[in-house]
């Protein structure tokens, strides 16, 4: 009887782990459906943080801000550039890309070679050869400038219904360097501790803290109508770019649909206060997911051999109960220690078990009728 429990248990568990492997990996992964694929682009991550963004206070930036551009020309942008500039900010990033040349570039290229501390983007793509190998997409004048400092910055995701949770620290190209992104090059400007602290995480990419920290921003009109004052700007990271353009919006975990520069914000404060947010290895997760489902089974075999359907029942309900622990124990477990317990498996597989049972025994049944026909023949 022990071992037939075993039996029967061990084989609900795995049909459960190959039910979830499909729902995660494969069923998530259809892209010929696309209202499927929106909705499948979600993590647990999302819930945690939407639960600390309802409990936490924010805490508001004294190191990073924003100056929207919008409204403003070529030679607008170039003017908000020296008013920031003299103020003394730490480091000035110039989320702006200067595509088409004119005639007379030389206020431009005066003002990018000469202002201290300018941290210009450089866009990068993916090789055709290798996907996780960039290169940089050439511009027309950059190689102009005097000294220019690069970040670099691939906000650009596979569709445009992906969430951006993270952000590249560095991206590596065809020779074996690496190429800083805009966050990490000012980084390295305003903090060369912080940045080396980021550096010997040893990771490429990094999930932004978007929970913690209450951004500024300003628009140039209100910069350039006086009504920021110095302490607004002096030592700290200014990001310039457009708040408003919807060719530069991308979708969050947070806040729905938000300017890159204020990604790159968020990204630049995560290295500047190093509230870096950690994960649990998947084989953690797993393993958890893995104990519970064969708990599950266990329960409703038992339930099953005494012929209890009360038994049975109170055993779903449970399931019910036990997921909703386990999200309650992933949310204070994130606001408590900034980390993610992924229990997406958990979860997926504690709902799957009885599922898993009923196939399961439906498949066994089925073997044992072809059995004893072929040996009644």
């Amino acid at each position: 009887m022990f071992l037939s429990s075993v039996f029967h248990v061990t084989g609900i568990t795995i049909l459960a782990i190959l039910l979830t492997r499909f729902v995660i990996y494969d069923f998530s992964s259809l892209s010929a459906f696309m209202p499927l694929e929106k909705s499948s682009d979600f993590e647990m991550s999302d819930l945690y943080n939407a639960v600390e963004e309802n409990k936490a206070m924010r805490k508001l930036s004294h190191e990073v801000c924003v100056i929207g551009i919008d409204k403003c020309d070529r030679e607008g942008v170039l003017d908000v550039i020296n008013m920031v500039s003299a103020y003394a900010p730490a480091a000035i990033g110039l989320d702006v890309s200067f595509r088409w040349p004119q005639e007379d570039n030389s206020y431009l290229l005066s003002t990018l070679s000469e202002t201290p501390n300018l941290v210009c983007v450089n866009a990068v793509r993916p090789t055709e050869e290798d996907k996780t190998v960039f290169e940089v997409v050439p511009s027309s004048f950059y190689e102009e400038l005097i000294s220019p400092q690069y970040g670099h910055a691939r906000l650009v995701s596979n569709s445009s219904i992906d969430v951006i949770r993270q952000f590249n620290t560095f991206y590596l190209t065809a020779d074996g360097d690496t190429l800083r992104s805009l966050a990490a090059a000012l980084a390295k400007i305003v903090s060369p501790a912080r940045y080396a602290e980021m550096l010997s995480r040893h990771h490429t990419d990094e999930i932004i803290d978007y929970t913690t920290w209450e951004i500024p921003y300003n628009t140039a009109e209100e910069l350039m109508n006086g009504a920021m004052e110095e302490e607004d700007l002096a030592g700290k990271v200014v990001l310039i770019g457009d708040l408003e353009n919807v060719n530069d919006m991308f979708l969050t975990p947070l806040h729905g649909m938000i300017a890159g520069v204020k990604i790159h914000a968020a990204a630049t404060q995560t290295i500047l206060s190093a509230t870096y947010i950690e994960t649990t290895p998947p084989w953690i997760n797993w393993s958890i997911g893995i104990l519970l489902c064969i708990l599950i089974a266990a329960l409703l075999m038992e339930a099953r051999n005494r012929m209890s359907n009360v038994g049975s029942m109170v055993i779903r309900l449970a399931q019910v109960a036990i997921m909703y622990q386990i999200v309650v124990l992933g949310c204070k477990y994130f606001i408590k220690t900034h980390a993610y317990l992924d229990f997406s498996p958990s979860l997926l597989m504690i709902g799957l078990s009885a599922l898993s049972f009923d196939i399961w025994f439906g498949l066994y049944g089925i073997f044992i009728y072809v059995k004893n026909k072929i040996t009644n023949i």
